[in-house]
């Protein structure tokens, strides 16, 4: 698993650099919980703008890190997720329950 994390005033951010696939969702769970395990407590950023898959797992590990983190009172964000991904978040209506900021939103053009 490709990825990296920063932390910056008063959050965390994980930018991942791979495809979240059936073959690396469990690296993706263990690099998700090795960062709760120490910063449960911060805002934490999910930068998906270097990737353009996300596979049906790795949904459900985002999933489980929003409910950790609203859990301790604190949230999940979202950013610059690809058309393909926003479309997944969209249609398991994650959407709804995480800021999503950036990215290209399905179907439409951007300028």
């Amino acid at each position: 698993m490709n990825a990296t994390v920063v932390e910056e005033a008063g959050q965390t951010t994980v930018v991942l650099a791979d495809d979240i696939v059936t073959d690396n969702v469990e690296a993706f769970r263990q690099l998700m919980d090795d960062v709760l395990e120490k910063r449960s407590t911060l805002p934490l950023v999910l930068d998906l703008g270097r990737i353009d898959y996300l596979c049906s797992a790795g949904v459900g590990v985002i999933a489980g890190v929003h409910r950790t983190l609203k859990a301790n009172h604190t949230e999940l964000i979202v950013k610059d997720p690809s058309e393909r991904v926003s479309r997944l978040l969209m249609v398991t209506r994650l959407d709804t329950l995480i800021r999503v900021v950036g990215g290209v939103k399905p179907g439409v053009v951007p300028r």
